[in-house]
């Protein structure tokens, strides 16, 4: 199938690209230590406890910006999978899915030293990946609501912002810590429930036991890490 190809080939190169954005990021931010070794702004960031490292403060800057630059393009997205189905572009689907799927694998190859429940994350982000691509982006089956949650996690990319910025003691660190912990927890609650309408009432044509408990069960490793996080922010919430 050409489209599959040519989709493959789009995820490769988003893929090959983000591995080759975090290491110039990394080699850049390495330089810059380097010369201002004494200020305490640097300090902190060189400082590495457990999985707080300079790769995870990258990984987590690049995804925040990625996700904010595509809030806009995906609210035309989003409003046509969710409502209107029946025009969503293709293109459209792809390029979103490709993005999305990349920068998560990229993610893991670059910097695999994460919480296991991150990890396990990003791999069921690829297995949807696949999934959506089988059958071409067409809004059928599962891919609905597979991009309908997709749709809705990108919203939440002030999270990622506030990751990359863990103790760094900055003066919007607290708010921007509760504006990401109050869209996260809004964000998810709205998502959770498009998930449960879209399985249980909008696709009846697939068995529920082995394949939407199969998709539900999956969602669940997803939510879990959500959760996870917004525990973090409410820890730190102000």
């Amino acid at each position: 199938r050409f489209n599959v190809k040519i989709d493959m080939l789009l995820y490769l190169l988003f893929l090959s690209g983000f591995i080759g954005l975090f290491n110039t990021i990394e080699y850049r931010l390495d330089g810059y230590c380097k010369k201002n070794e004494a200020v305490g702004f640097v300090k902190k960031i060189k400082k590495e406890t457990d999985i707080l490292t300079v790769k995870y403060r990258i990984v987590n800057f690049v995804k925040s910006a990625l996700l904010g630059i595509l809030c806009v393009p995906t609210c035309y997205l989003f409003n046509s999978v969710l409502f209107y189905p029946d025009t969503v572009n293709y293109y459209q689907v792809s390029v979103f899915a490709a993005l999305y799927a990349s920068v998560d694998m990229a993610a893991l190859v670059y910097n695999s030293k994460n919480h296991i429940s991150t990890n396990v994350h990003h791999i069921t982000v690829q297995l949807f990946y696949f999934y959506i691509l089988y059958y071409d982006f067409a809004m059928i089956n599962l891919v609905r609501p597979i991009i309908t949650y997709a749709c809705f996690s990108l919203f939440a990319y002030l999270v990622n912002g506030r990751l990359s910025i863990r103790k760094l003691d900055l003066t919007l660190e607290d708010k921007i810590n509760d504006l990401s912990l109050v869209v996260y927890i809004n964000t998810s609650v709205f998502n959770w429930i498009a998930q449960l309408y879209l399985i249980l009432f909008d696709i009846p044509e697939l068995p529920f036991l082995y394949t939407k408990m199969l998709y539900l069960i999956l969602v669940l490793v997803i939510v879990s890490d959500d959760i996870f996080l917004m525990k973090y922010l409410y820890h730190y919430s102000s």
